[in-house]
């Protein structure tokens, strides 16, 4: 187990970077904030399939143990020296494709300060068959009915594209596909790409691309999207037009947008939308909180005001930083 002294002098420069509003660690709930990440980047090689190094972030027995969380402070936590230890690049969580965004951090760190507990939350059952209540198939399971595979030569389309083209689940046919790794970028023409497979794209990340607020009209002809990633785009209000016929859509990631007050309005008929991240767009907490009220069930993440973390350092690195001043 790392020393206080060893985790604070590795964390300290990304502790100063990131910066948090106290009072969110008391009202974090982990269904809703942080599992959505670890379901997302997580599971795949930690879940009920596949257990590398012993780790499973589904199973809350494991995943809450006081050594993991740090029962409260991070700087004793291994979950999160693995995903944001700056010296732990070897070990790195996700160990594949990107590493978790600073919004993701944020939360998982939010939540572990606040005790890293998830009482009273019992794993959905995973794909297919997650968010819409035990007693309820879940959307990608009722969508996938009927559905045959993807066409091969489509999925190798996009595959040459670079992006990440499968099936969301064994016996899924659904597809996710994440352009985020397309060595050469994304923009709007490459979306012709989809639309061989408009009937089975699912989740769609087109994270950090060039896409424009015309081109998610290609977005508009996949009916059966349920997660879309946006971030860092120079998507606009404008862009939000050609998503108001997303039924089935239930996350929507808008960090780092250029997306204001009005562009939500597009979004109020997405009766099953259930989380929407805001964090550095041009929305106000006023049109935030006015959309909840139209959208029941949904949780926007908009965290406005922000106060710097205290960095705490241990007394003899205080000890060591004069020594070294007065040798200068």
């Amino acid at each position: 187990m790392p020393t206080q002294r060893n985790v604070i002098s590795s964390f300290a420069l990304l502790t100063a970077l990131l910066l948090v509003a106290p009072s969110q660690a008391q009202t974090l709930d982990f269904g809703k904030d942080v599992w959505p990440i670890f379901e997302e980047r997580c599971i795949e090689c930690h879940g009920p399939d596949e257990q590398e190094e012993q780790l499973r972030f589904d199973d809350t027995e494991w995943l809450t143990e006081e050594e993991l969380t740090g029962a409260g402070d991070i700087t004793e936590s291994l979950i999160y020296r693995l995903i944001a230890d700056p010296e732990a690049e070897a070990d790195r969580m996700p160990g594949e494709g990107d590493p978790l965004t600073r919004e993701q951090i944020v939360l998982i760190r939010l939540w572990l300060e606040g005790g890293g507990k998830a009482e009273g939350w019992v794993p959905p059952e995973l794909l297919p068959g997650h968010g819409r209540g035990a007693s309820e198939p879940s959307a990608v399971t009722v969508l996938a009915e009927g559905l045959t595979a993807a066409p091969e030569k489509a999925l190798a389309a996009l595959i040459a594209k670079g992006a990440l083209a499968m099936p969301i689940a064994q016996d899924n046919s659904l597809l996710r596909v994440d352009f985020a790794r397309a060595e050469n970028g994304v923009g709007d023409g490459d979306l012709a790409l989809l639309a061989p497979v408009s009937d089975h794209v699912t989740w769609l990340n087109l994270a950090g691309s060039t896409v424009t607020d015309a081109g998610l009209s290609a977005v508009a002809k996949l009916p059966k999207l349920t997660r879309i990633h946006l971030e860092h785009t120079k998507i606009g209000d404008a862009g939000l037009a050609h998503l108001s016929n997303l039924e089935h859509l239930e996350y929507l990631n808008l960090y780092d947008t250029e997306v204001g007050d009005d562009g939500l309005e597009h979004l109020k008929p997405l009766t099953h939308l259930r989380k929407l991240y805001l964090l550095d767009s041009n929305c106000t907490e006023e049109g935030a909180r006015a959309l909840e009220e139209a959208i029941p069930g949904l949780e926007v993440t908009l965290l406005i005001e922000f106060a710097p973390v205290e960095i705490e350092v241990a007394p003899d690195e205080e000890e060591n930083s004069d020594e070294e001043d007065d040798d200068n």
